[in-house]
């Protein structure tokens, strides 16, 4: 696990370093969750959660979490390994929040906003349909085509950052394509295009600050890297400097991300 910020060194986490992290999500709140490799095959060993100037945490869960997300209230959002989406309260309390036995979903976020993000398990495109949780507990409003992506992450003015099947990035309005106020301009604008055709991204995340952070590749660049969006004006990325080939990023309070390898 690493650390990092815009024009800083990254640094590796002393607290997360005997860990191998398979998922990882950063909540507004400053909550790490985690899942993490462990020679114990209990689910429950596998989920961890380390709070601001805490320990980490295994927690006791019957859920098989493969997917997380932390929400700004402390609440831990999973995909089990079902395909159902359920909640995880603090005090461990759950529920569900789509059809029991139905594969529903495939990733998932939430917002600084509060809003819960998912990449559903319904094919468009290439990619899969984006819905969102519209009302407690399970009413979810899809996104009109042609919003199609394969990750997704939600960002603190309630829109969300996608990845579609091309590995290209695109802002999403909670409504869907049309909504923005650019849109009414021109139909056919690319304003909520946010890649460059050299750069093929396979994971993004938004911090509750609003920064945009990626992992993708690079030309004349070995390996993947984590980049953040240092120009959305002009779609210019700047790399985070680790030593490690990053498979999750994810943003988090003062402008800070971290990242598992």
């Amino acid at each position: 696990m690493w650390l990092t910020a815009p024009h800083s060194d990254a640094q590796r986490s002393d607290v997360l370093r005997d860990l191998h992290v398979e998922e990882l999500s950063v909540g507004a709140d400053g909550v790490v969750w985690m899942l993490t490799q462990s020679d114990d095959t209990a689910v429950s060993q596998r989920l961890r959660r380390l709070r601001p100037r805490g320990p980490v945490t295994p927690l006791d869960t019957s859920l098989e979490v493969r997917k997380l997300a932390g929400g700004p209230d402390g609440v831990l959002w999973v995909i089990n390994g079902a395909g159902e989406v359920w909640s995880l309260r603090r005090d461990l309390r759950q529920a569900r929040h789509s059809p029991p036995g139905v594969a529903f979903a495939e990733e998932i976020s939430v917002g600084a906003d509060g809003t819960v993000w998912i990449i559903s398990a319904d094919v468009r495109f290439g990619g899969r349909v984006v819905k969102r949780l519209a009302r407690a507990p399970n009413e979810w409003f899809a996104l009109p085509a042609p919003a199609s992506a394969t990750k997704i992450a939600g960002a603190p003015d309630g829109m969300s950052w996608t990845v579609n099947s091309r590995g290209e990035v695109w802002r999403l309005h909670p409504e869907g394509g049309g909504n923005l106020a650019e849109c009414q301009v021109n139909t056919g604008c690319h304003e909520c295009h946010f890649a460059l055709s050299s750069t093929i991204v396979s994971d993004v995340s938004v911090g509750p600050d609003g920064t945009v952070w990626a992992i993708g590749s690079v030309p004349g660049e070995a390996g993947a890297k984590v980049m953040w969006l240092a120009d959305p004006w002009n779609r210019e990325y700047k790399i985070a400097r680790m030593e490690i080939t990053p498979h999750r990023v994810c943003g988090g309070a003062r402008s800070l991300a971290t990242a598992a390898g």
